[in-house]
């Protein structure tokens, strides 16, 4: 009777223990389901680089406390089967309490697990909705970006309408000096004649005649203009053509020449680099036709070499006349049959024929001693046939402006 009893213990204790041993191996089987379903989750969340590590040390830890309780349960498997094992009851209480332990810790290692991956799950979580955070704050920072760049558009727009006009370039007025040089330069390559005034001339002196230079802008440019209206009565060319026979002229612009004896003088010492030196003087154009004759006769002597200007002239004087020597009757005083328009005519040839050309090219009328048959006439007709000679820009089927009233 009491080996039945025995008998029933042992095969209840049997079956006990079978049927712990097959929860066992279920639990183990669903334990195993949901470590990969961990796994899963951990990879799907394994996305981000910053969780990658964490997830693999759980899911190593998860396998090798598997593992552990694998062979626990096969060691339990083999304590049940094996019936060469003594003291099958106490092995089955101590099964009883390795299985108790072994459920604890399959509790703790799944609690664990479960913590875990609620933690990642969790810091999955924070990252996503940190990355919804940054996506938030990208698009922000954006909308911020295109609104400050269109508000630095409408700044720069505002700027660009509120910058003030570009200043007119400053116009710069010329001086009086700056505007007798440009003045003159004209005049210089109108007419092929130099211009010269101020200290331009240095210390030059015209035969040794003390001069006073002429430095006032304004007086400077008064004369200027004198200068152009006289030589705006020759022809075109007509100065060139003595110059390009080396003959080159400056007229000097001066304040005084002496003591105020002289209104002009033309130095011909060298004929190369002839200089008239005029004052201001109220009949300074007059005298300047006077001065440019002494020059124009310069040429005129070389021109007609071998003849004489003096001999051919001399016979249009009365019979026995010589220069220098003053004879009233034959200076015109309103009467016929004059020689000389005045007594200084009679200094020398040279100064009769400038006086008769400075009055042939100032007079505006027609005077007495211009008429038909009077001596002053016929040598104003020599003049004027001369210039027609020797100066190609003067043809006789023009009438120049020295011949308005002896033709």
């Amino acid at each position: 009777m009491m080996e039945k009893k025995k008998l029933y213990i042992i095969i209840l204790f049997s079956i006990l223990l079978l049927s712990l041993s097959g929860v066992g191996i279920y639990q183990s089987i669903k334990k195993e389901e949901k470590v990969n379903q961990s796994k899963n989750k951990i990879e799907e969340l394994g996305e981000n680089n910053n969780f990658n590590n964490k997830e693999t040390n759980v899911i190593n830890s998860s396998e090798e406390k598997e593992n552990i309780e694998i062979k626990e349960n096969a060691e339990i498997k083999e304590k049940v089967v094996d019936p060469k094992k003594e003291n099958i009851v106490n092995n089955a209480n101590d099964n009883k309490k390795e299985y108790t332990t072994n459920n604890k810790k399959e509790t703790i290692i799944n609690n664990d697990n479960n913590n875990k991956i609620e933690d990642v799950s969790k810091k999955s979580k924070k990252v996503e909705i940190k990355e919804e955070e940054i996506n938030a704050n990208n698009n922000q920072a954006s909308s911020t970006t295109n609104n400050t760049s269109f508000s630095n558009n409408h700044n720069n727009t505002n700027i660009e309408e509120k910058q003030p006009k570009a200043e007119e370039p400053i116009i710069q007025i010329p001086t009086q000096e700056e505007k007798n040089d440009t003045y003159r330069k004209q005049l210089q390559d109108k007419y092929g004649i130099k211009i010269a005034y101020g200290n331009e001339l240095g210390n030059y002196s015209a035969t040794g005649v003390q001069l006073t230079k002429m430095t006032d802008p304004n007086i400077i440019n008064e004369y200027l203009n004198k200068i152009n209206n006289v030589l705006s009565l020759y022809p075109t060319g007509f100065f060139r053509e003595i110059i390009n026979y080396n003959m080159p002229l400056t007229i000097y612009l001066v304040d005084a020449v002496g003591n105020g004896q002289y209104a002009g003088l033309l130095d011909s010492r060298v004929l190369s680099d002839m200089k008239l030196t005029i004052r201001k003087y109220s009949l300074f154009e007059r005298t300047l036709h006077h001065e440019l004759f002494h020059y124009i006769d310069a040429y005129l002597k070389q021109r007609m070499a071998p003849n004489s200007v003096e001999d051919t002239w001399n016979s249009l004087n009365p019979v026995g006349f010589v220069y220098g020597t003053t004879i009233s009757s034959y200076t015109f005083s309103g009467s016929p049959g004059a020689y000389f328009i005045n007594n200084y005519s009679q200094t020398n040839y040279k100064e009769d024929r400038a006086t008769l050309f400075a009055d042939m090219m100032s007079r505006t009328f027609k005077n007495s001693y211009m008429n038909e048959g009077e001596p002053i006439l016929l040598k104003m007709r020599r003049i004027a046939e001369e210039l027609d000679t020797y100066f190609q820009t003067v043809t006789s089927t023009n009438k120049e402006h020295w011949e308005r009233w002896i033709y």
